[in-house]
């Protein structure tokens, strides 16, 4: 049997696309009601506003932690479990802007596993990955890539 879980989220819209703005609602009232609008959206540093991109590199950076969290959980492939370990992602969604061409072009992940060394953390990225829902449904459209957090790796 298949558990199917949906969440949703909605966004009400009002006015034209270049001088509208929405609120973007999430079903769970996990977060309040945040705007969105055009200009905020091509501005990387719009205050108190998010834009479709944000969302999707905060999705990915939390799919992301629970998958490495089961992996250390696990720790599969002979390593041994790293229950301690605490675990960082940062998610970058970055999104090519050519005129009216929009493409979202790269997701990059930066994560950090406290207490394990960097041939360990490589070995727990691939797994993660291989099992994050986030990253398989990202995969073959966006270039997604792995860095270990303060090692440039």
């Amino acid at each position: 049997m298949v558990a199917r879980v949906r969440r949703k989220a909605s966004l009400n819209w009002i006015g034209s696309i270049r001088d509208g703005a929405g609120k973007l609602m999430l079903a769970s009232n996990a977060a309040p009601d945040m705007p969105v609008s055009l200009e905020t959206r091509k501005n990387e540093n719009a205050p108190a506003s998010t834009s479709p991109e944000e969302m999707l590199a905060a999705a990915h950076a939390s799919c992301f932690a629970m998958s490495v969290r089961s992996v250390l959980d696990s720790m599969v492939a002979g390593l041994p479990a790293a229950k301690d370990a605490v675990v960082d992602v940062a998610a970058t969604c970055v999104l090519a802007i050519d005129g009216t061409s929009w493409k979202i072009e790269e997701m990059a992940l930066s994560v950090g596993i406290s207490g394990l060394a960097a041939d360990r953390i490589e070995k727990v990225l691939e797994i993660a990955d291989a099992r994050c829902p986030i990253s398989g449904a990202l995969r073959g459209n966006v270039r997604i890539t792995k860095s270990i957090a303060g090692t440039g790796q």
